[in-house]
């Protein structure tokens, strides 16, 4: 398909020619949408099925779950391969529909359709932060459940949330874990700019909790001995070791 659609554009201009770097870079794209998206389809969901690890149910209690429990989940996000990514800063024991509903309702928002005039964005350094593609994440061999977006300037934080194995025995619901992190944009070639993770998590994770506060819900921060600051796969990454435990 790629040597199609190149023979198509040396075709269209003429032997000894330039090809408009523009032009080069919008067909390396469409490629890159159509043979990804013929992979997700006939092939993503028997590679999660294949893949995806066998959860064991756990139960646990609110109060020991807020006074010592909350440090037995794991503090880091786990991808597809096993690996360790991003740092576990949320900790909810509620309704994540609810915490979802309530983080719109000031001034979160869902991210930009993955769609043809997103990922054509990318093509334009001036396309602004909060109109970038958005992907989503792996964690334990699931998808995020709740994803949300709140531009600050030039930069994008995200909140993604996602369930474990672990209930809690009042209710019978999961408790949830999440990472709030913060994208800047980040011109990997001459003519593609995608959204990077910065590896700030301490400004969002402030700034979260001080939302819940103000909603009356219930956020309280503790503190992990397990940090990681220095650059790691992800670049640097700035986390002072802090959870944010947050119930309805």
């Amino acid at each position: 398909m790629a040597f199609i659609a190149l023979t198509s554009i040396f075709d269209i201009i003429g032997p000894g020619e330039v090809i408009p770097r523009r032009l080069l870079g919008l067909v390396t794209m469409v490629v890159f949408l159509t043979v990804g998206s013929w992979h997700v389809v006939d092939r993503h969901r028997e590679d999660l099925a294949f893949y995806a690890p066998r959860h064991t149910v756990q139960l646990i209690g609110l109060r020991t779950w807020l006074e010592s429990g909350w440090n037995e989940i794991p503090a880091w996000r786990i991808d597809l391969g096993g690996d360790q990514e991003q740092p576990l800063t949320v900790q909810w024991a509620g309704s994540p529909d609810a915490l979802a509903e309530y983080l719109v309702s000031n001034g979160w928002h869902a991210p930009p359709a993955l769609n043809l005039k997103a990922f054509l964005g990318t093509l334009s350094p001036k396309t602004p932060i909060g109109d970038l593609p958005l992907f989503p994440h792996l964690h334990d061999g699931r998808f995020e459940e709740v994803l949300l977006v709140r531009e600050e300037g030039n930069k994008r934080w995200v909140f993604r949330l996602w369930p474990t194995d672990v209930q809690l025995t009042e209710t019978g619901e999961p408790l949830w874990v999440g990472t709030v992190e913060t994208q800047i944009p980040h011109r990997i070639v001459d003519f593609i700019t995608l959204a990077k993770d910065k590896g700030d998590y301490i400004e969002p994770l402030k700034s979260l909790a001080q939302t819940l506060r103000r909603g009356n819900w219930v956020g309280e921060m503790r503190q992990r001995i397990e940090k990681r600051p220095g650059r790691g796969k992800r670049g640097y990454l700035q986390w002072n070791g802090q959870v944010l435990l947050g119930t309805t």
